[in-house]
């Protein structure tokens, strides 16, 4: 029906016409169901056209959603591309549009618009294992560490993630993307190392290391626990810097970033190599733990809530360190664990219970 009322407009599909009589939450779901049926080839000749409209729709979808169901589209259409047209028609399309139009965006929609088209043509890419794939990923790395971007940082991360991030398995399995055999770890290994470089060089620029930190939580959880451990000291390490980067940032934006890396440092904490290299970070991760245990107390909801419990399991675990490593936090623990077992919620106090009798051992 929508599709008909666009026609009858006698108006192009993806010009996303604010005036249209189609409703704008169905416009872009019928440009993509339009222009991207399942199993259809397309036809020779008509690729450049395609990709370009649909870039067009992307950037100037109006609203986040819209933009990501059309990148997605651009995207499903890339990665059915031959490796000839990836090199004539989508490089092109990356660097003299897409990039163009980002660099020259004075609005924070614009860029994250941008953004969101790099990061799933970047997965598109990566699932065939493209040569191509990391000259975009660099690419977005510079949109993301742009300090004319920091305002946007932690939103723009999240943005990014898109690249790899396994929430989005479903959908481009629906879509019968093409994947070659192990892509997800190939790109790990691109982005953790180009990630653990960037993380470096924004240490003074809180913003935009909270916007890293963004793609790090999803990063370490798009692969097995095992493909972490070559990597165990940077990804410690940057696990326990993000707790207290990301308590301080927006917990709206943050909340989700701060429980997958609480979830993360936990299952480090329970692994008998990796809890030796959280040793070496000891200091530091009490400290943030603390901190998250009584994160959102009074004014929080259930995100808040689980950030909490999710802390104290981690404290609960700190105690399978040496004694000698650990017995000189002991009085700082057991002094908000007391102030947890008084904690709003009931979840909160069972943990903090637990946790309690965990650290009278020591």
């Amino acid at each position: 029906a929508a599709a008909a009322a666009a026609a009858e407009e006698d108006a192009p599909l993806l010009s996303l016409n604010p005036a249209s009589e189609v409703a704008g939450e169905a416009r872009h779901l019928v440009a993509a169901a339009v222009l991207t049926p399942l199993g259809v080839p397309l036809p020779q000749g008509e690729a450049e056209d395609v990709l370009h409209a649909l870039l067009g729709g992307a950037l100037g979808a109006g609203t986040d959603v819209a933009a990501g169901e059309i990148s997605v589209a651009l995207a499903g259409r890339v990665n059915g591309l031959g490796s000839s047209q990836v090199e004539e028609i989508v490089v092109p399309l990356v660097t003299e549009v897409l990039l163009s139009h980002v660099r020259s965006c004075e609005s924070g929609e614009g860029v994250s618009s941008g953004l969101t088209a790099l990061a799933w043509i970047a997965r598109a890419l990566a699932m065939r294992k493209h040569k191509a794939t990391d000259a975009v990923l660099d690419e977005m790395f510079s949109v993301l560490c742009d300090p004319e971007n920091n305002g946007q940082a932690l939103s723009l991360g999240r943005t990014f993630s898109a690249v790899i991030s396994t929430e989005h398995d479903a959908l481009v399995d629906t879509w019968g993307w093409t994947a070659k055999l192990l892509w997800r770890q190939k790109l790990f290994v691109s982005l953790s190392s180009r990630l653990f470089a960037r993380l470096e060089q924004n240490k003074g620029e809180p913003d935009t290391l909270a916007g890293l930190h963004q793609v790090f939580s999803h990063l370490v959880k798009s692969v097995h626990f095992s493909v972490l451990k070559p990597s165990a000291k940077e990804v410690v390490r940057h696990l326990v810097a993000s707790v207290p980067l990301l308590l301080s940032r927006d917990q709206a934006q943050a909340a989700g970033a701060l429980a997958a890396n609480l979830e993360t440092l936990k299952t480090a904490l329970a692994d008998d190599a990796m809890r030796g290299v959280v040793e070496d970070e000891v200091g530091e991760a009490v400290a943030a733990l603390v901190a998250a245990s009584g994160a959102g107390r009074h004014n929080g909801g259930r995100s808040s809530a689980l950030l909490r419990r999710r802390a104290l399991e981690c404290i609960a675990l700190l105690v399978r360190l040496p004694h000698h490593v650990l017995y000189p936090f002991f009085h700082e623990v057991r002094k908000q664990l007391d102030r947890c077992l008084d904690d709003d919620k009931r979840e909160v106090r069972s943990v903090a219970g637990s946790t309690m009798r965990a650290w009278r051992t020591l």
